[in-house]
């Protein structure tokens, strides 16, 4: 994932008009960094890059501390190769009362 955000976060700085973080918070199958974005401010700031751990999590823990349906909001594919059947699509995503229901800059956890 961090390589996947860092190789957009350049196209995402430019597009936004100012400079993206990428702030790479490994842990517990992206627990930690799901926890940090689904605490921050719902204004489009703080965006978090995924993978499919994000769902599965809370199937797998008693309090993950989100809800993947209610808490978050897909914003964008990533990626995808079609051609790889192990490929995992990452998606980008913000939180689910953001305003704005979009990215405006920030950090991609």
């Amino acid at each position: 994932m961090d390589l996947v955000a860092r190789a957009v976060a350049q196209p995402l700085s430019v597009a936004f008009g100012h400079q993206v973080i990428v702030e790479n918070r490994p842990g517990a199958s992206g627990l930690v960094a799901t926890q940090f974005v689904a605490k921050a401010a719902p204004d489009g700031y703080t965006l978090l890059a995924m993978a499919n751990t994000f769902a599965v999590v809370p199937s797998l823990i008693s309090r993950p501390g989100y809800d993947p349906l209610k808490d978050f909001t897909g914003i964008s594919l990533t990626c995808w190769c079609r051609r790889c059947w192990w490929s995992i699509p990452l998606f980008r995503c913000v939180r689910s009362n953001n305003s704005s229901r979009s990215p405006r800059r920030g950090r991609a956890s």
